[in-house]
Formats: C-alpha cells, sequence, structure tokens
C-alpha cells in the first residue's frame, strides 16, 4: 500500500448527514426548483405579452412604442423580439432606476434630434 492510501485509509469518513438535515436539504431543493419554475414561467408570460405588443404595434400607424423601465433580462428580451420583427430598438436611462427601451418601425427611424431628446428624457411619446 502506498503512502496516501495508507493516510485515507487511517482517516475517519465524514459523518453521514441526519435525517433531519437530509430533509432540511431536500426541502431546501424543492423551494429553489419551485422558484426557478416561477422564474421560467414569468419569463415566457412576459414573452407573449410582448409579443402581443409588437403584434399590435406593427399592425397600428404607430411609428414609436415604448416600454416602462425593466429589469436588464427583459429588456434583452425586448430587444431581442424587436430584432426579429425587424424593429429598433433604443435603450435609456439609467440602470436600476429608469431604464427602459423605446422601438421604433425601420420605416421610420429616429432622427438625431429624437434620440437626444429621448436620452435626455424630453420627449412626447405621442409622435
Amino acid at each position: 500500500m502506498d503512502l496516501l492510501g495508507s493516510i485515507l485509509d487511517s482517516m475517519d469518513k465524514p459523518p453521514a448527514p441526519s435525517e433531519k438535515e437530509r430533509k432540511q436539504a431536500k426541502e431546501l431543493k424543492a423551494r429553489q426548483e419551485k422558484a426557478l419554475a416561477e422564474e421560467h414561467k414569468k419569463k415566457e408570460d412576459f414573452q407573449v405579452k410582448v409579443e402581443e405588443e409588437l403584434g399590435r404595434f406593427i399592425d397600428s400607424s404607430d411609428k414609436m412604442l415604448e416600454f416602462p423601465p425593466n429589469e436588464k433580462l427583459y429588456r434583452a428580451l425586448i430587444h431581442e423580439l424587436a430584432e426579429v420583427n425587424g424593429l429598433l430598438s433604443y435603450s435609456f436611462g439609467t440602470e436600476g432606476f429608469d431604464k427602459h427601451i423605446v422601438l421604433f418601425k425601420k420605416d421610420y427611424p429616429p432622427s438625431d434630434e429624437e434620440l437626444l431628446a429621448l436620452k435626455r428624457g424630453t420627449t412626447d411619446s405621442s409622435s
């Protein structure tokens, strides 16, 4: 037997988890899986809502669609869906405070002045 083997054989094995610890670990895993499933469902619901809103926007005569502030994950999803639907997307605002997305139809791209006004937060969204 080699030196490492003899050292490992002489060591005590780690204690087995108690029944209470196994139960707690199982409950923790179940809570984590539930939270993950809820987050996935929330993202799917958000995507469906955005897709419906984009469909209405595309079919309308509106030239601009402004979304309320959202978390980074949801803004990324809006950007992705806008690109898939042939729309221009721009982010404005401050992260964690008022960061939001404004979409434009490619046939009606924003002017530099409009983009500057949006960046400053001084636009009228009725255009």
